[in-house]
């Protein structure tokens, strides 16, 4: 264990060296917006040359106590729901369930969840503002998703006061931090569950807008366990214009060609397609639903939103303790794993294939795993071209 540093300057100590208050000192070393930027930072630059460093223990003690100090309030977050509420997307996605583990751990951590509807009649993001500085509230989380029709929803907002996370897929148009599932490793548990049954002709069909809203991370996690699996078919992804509407004969004519033993989707519409072309799983064919409805029997991956919810205030609660608001220059992205789920649609078809023990048997280069996967998917593109 480390000794203590006993020089390691008090708040007192500070004040006195700088000649100020240690209240005001307290507030700077806390980033508090309410200490003028030149005090603040000629504060940190000498509490740096004494020594100083922050326990973590006291601050989270601290932190603490400054949320539970007043029965009479609790810090408001405020929960940002994005898309319309008539709109059929939120028949798909669990977002009550991202609210409900949203709103326990808020309650747990002593703040308060505020819903707001960014689509209600006369919503503007000046109006939101206001609400907000009216309310005093500090900590934004958006309840963003891959719809379609996203790119309706463009947060032209103002960071400057507010700390922000985005939960669900990550925006596109804004630098603020992010909670999601982790689509690709999702994508590469479901591909490596289903060669480990023997399955060898696997397939995958998804719509293009939903992957490429979450940077190619469904496309690219199938493609890379693709590759690591040089003995299973390697049977092009079947991609679907959602825009144009749901294609059901161009997936039974990229399934007639290909003839996989199993398919991969993140979308249910998929197995209706199957069934509709009187398809029975897992008999004629395996079933995997990355995206696994709640409560459904098939077989897929579990994404824990309510664990997500949670993830998205915690992240949130330690921004705001450190009091970073505005637009950030490095987004922190924290992935919560799915779970695999067994179920009624695949079974053992052979034996497991066998992956590649050495990346000089792989046929395809694996995707480096980063934000970028534009790339990945172009590359796909041009191979089905």
């Amino acid at each position: 264990m480390t000794k203590a540093n006993s020089t390691v300057p008090t708040h007192r100590a500070i004040a006195q060296a700088v000649g100020a208050a240690p209240s005001t000192v307290s507030l700077a070393l806390r980033n508090d917006p309410r200490v003028a930027g030149k005090t603040a930072e000629k504060i940190r630059a000498v509490a740096q040359k004494m020594g100083y460093r922050a326990n973590p223990s006291v601050s989270m003690w601290m932190a603490h106590v400054r949320r539970t100090r007043s029965p009479r309030f609790q810090e408001v977050i405020a929960y940002i729901h994005t898309i319309p509420p008539e709109h059929s997307y939120r028949r798909y996605v669990p977002f009550d369930l991202y609210r409900k583990g949203a709103g326990e751990r808020a309650n747990r951590l002593g703040y308060q969840l505020r819903d707001f509807e960014w689509h209600d009649k006369g919503m503007t993001s000046a109006r939101l503002r206001r609400i907000f500085e009216a309310q005093g509230i500090r900590g934004l989380i958006f309840e963003y998703s891959d719809f379609e029709e996203r790119q309706q929803t463009t947060l032209d907002f103002d960071w400057t006061a507010h700390s922000a996370i985005s939960l669900g897929a990550p925006p596109s148009d804004i630098p603020i931090h992010n909670v999601s599932s982790d689509y690709f490793g999702g994508a590469m548990a479901g591909y490596q569950k289903l060669a480990a049954l023997g399955y060898s002709r696997i397939g995958m069909s998804l719509h293009t807008f939903s992957d490429r809203s979450i940077d190619y991370e469904v496309s690219g996690g199938f493609l890379c366990a693709q590759s690591l699996h040089p003995n299973v078919a390697r049977i092009p992804i079947h991609n679907i214009d959602v825009v144009q509407g749901w294609d059901r004969r161009g997936f039974c004519d990229w399934f007639e060609q290909h003839r996989p033993d199993a398919v991969v989707s993140p979308n249910k519409e998929i197995y209706e397609f199957m069934q509709h072309m009187g398809l029975k799983a897992p008999r004629d064919v395996g079933w995997v639903n990355l995206i696994k409805p709640t409560g459904s029997e098939v077989t897929g991956l579990d994404h824990h939103p309510e664990q997500l919810g949670a993830a998205a205030v915690d992240l949130l609660s330690s921004v705001l303790c450190m009091n970073e608001t505005g637009k950030v220059e490095f987004i922190r992205r924290e992935l919560i794993e799915p779970t695999w789920c067994e179920g009624n649609t695949v079974r053992t078809i052979g034996p497991p294939a066998t992956p590649a023990k050495d990346s000089r048997d792989l046929p395809l280069r694996v995707y480096s795993r980063n934000r970028d996967w534009q790339a990945a998917g172009q590359d796909h593109d041009s191979r089905m071209r």
